[in-house]
């Protein structure tokens, strides 16, 4: 796929039967929607024992591998180094190696990133923080504000949902009957909300 100098974004993931798939989904179905739009799209990760090029069927995008044993500071500098070199305007990332010292190499690389935060522990430098989860909060991340020109997007007014997911309509049901209720966790345990 060529890339459109003004319209390539560059998409930072990791996936692995251990760390799990929902960096991937996420990103997958931000993507679909960039790519309807218009957008280039550039797919940076690491990945372990998984078909990724399959999971980015229909994309249409260029994807670059990074190896897996690759240290955070080699990973932050070549991931700055695609962003320049495919000329992107953006870049989204969705990893759990995104500490401080991987965002500052971002801002001093020039890179503008959406990052996803899903703890409010750290520093973040970022352009725009998205925190889906329904219990993030403005106020847990003030202290974590780097940059007064950072925007958080909070909530789930701001969940990825895939298309197919989207395009349900809800059906009448009369849940008198329920006996039993399946409750998914992604890739832990929440602190504790399994149990409870």
């Amino acid at each position: 796929m060529s890339f459109s100098a003004h319209k390539a974004i560059l998409i930072r993931l990791d996936a692995s039967p251990s760390i799990g798939m929902g960096h991937l989904s996420r990103c997958s179905a931000l993507a679909r929607e960039l790519s309807r739009r218009g957008f280039s799209l550039l797919f940076v990760c690491r990945y372990q024992q998984i078909n990724l090029a399959a999971e980015l069927t229909g994309l249409g995008a260029t994807l670059e591998t990074l190896p897996w044993e690759l240290s955070v500071f080699e990973d932050a500098q070549q991931t700055v180094e695609l962003y320049k070199a495919h000329h992107c305007i953006l870049a989204i990332v969705d990893h759990y190696r995104v500490d401080e010292s991987y965002q500052q190499c971002l801002l001093d690389g020039g890179v503008r990133w959406l990052q996803f935060d899903w703890a409010a522990k750290q520093p973040l430098w970022a352009d725009w923080v998205l925190n889906a989860s329904p219990a993030a909060r403005e106020n847990a991340y003030d202290l974590l504000r780097c940059r007064p020109e950072t925007q958080f997007l909070l909530g789930p007014r701001y969940v990825l949902l895939r298309e197919s997911f989207r395009l349900q309509r809800p059906q009448q049901r009369d849940y008198l009957d329920v006996r039993r209720i399946f409750i998914s966790f992604g890739g832990g345990d929440d602190r504790g909300a399994i149990l409870f």
